[in-house]
């Protein structure tokens, strides 16, 4: 019992704190969560993407170029991209095998003016047996969800997707 109540104000404290510190301007990413919420501790952090690459200067092409996203670093660690305030980082190795399913996908109002809109910019959408519409590769799941693949230059898979 004590244990709990001791349990309890600590995660007060931290709560209070971490109003505190939003009212003053100072950072607050040791209070990720209010006390009476159980678990969320990464419901309010911003999530990162990691990607693979075999060359740096395709990747940024391929990112910045063709699907406009915002080139914010490139250092020996990472190349670095944001889209919609999120970065991907995307580190250099030698080789690698890329998998045959999907690494990242976007959700979009409207699937087939994003596919029209990327495949105007140089965007080349799979083709996969199963999809009967040939022309933009969009998928129409039983439940109503339409998707559409396409890769990187890695051949990382990446994806469209509408849920309605």
């Amino acid at each position: 019992m004590l244990a709990q109540r001791i349990e309890e104000f600590s995660r007060r404290e931290i709560w209070n704190r971490a109003r505190l510190a939003e009212t003053s301007g100072e950072s607050q990413s040791a209070y990720l969560y209010p006390p009476e919420k159980e678990g969320g501790m990464l419901e309010h952090a911003k999530m990162v993407g990691f990607l693979i690459t075999r060359d740096y200067s395709k990747a940024r092409e391929f990112y910045e170029g063709k699907l406009g996203f915002e080139f914010v670093s490139l250092d020996q660690f990472a190349l670095v991209m944001r889209v919609g305030g999120h970065d991907i980082r995307i580190s250099k190795v030698a080789s690698f095998t890329p998998l045959q399913s999907t690494v990242l996908g976007w959700e979009v109002d409207n699937i087939e003016t994003a596919v029209d809109g990327l495949r105007a910019r140089g965007v080349e959408f799979e083709k996969y047996p199963f999809v009967p519409d040939k022309e933009r590769g969009i998928w129409v799941a039983p439940g109503g969800s339409k998707i559409a693949w396409f890769k990187d230059p890695d051949g990382n898979v990446l994806s469209l997707s509408q849920h309605g």
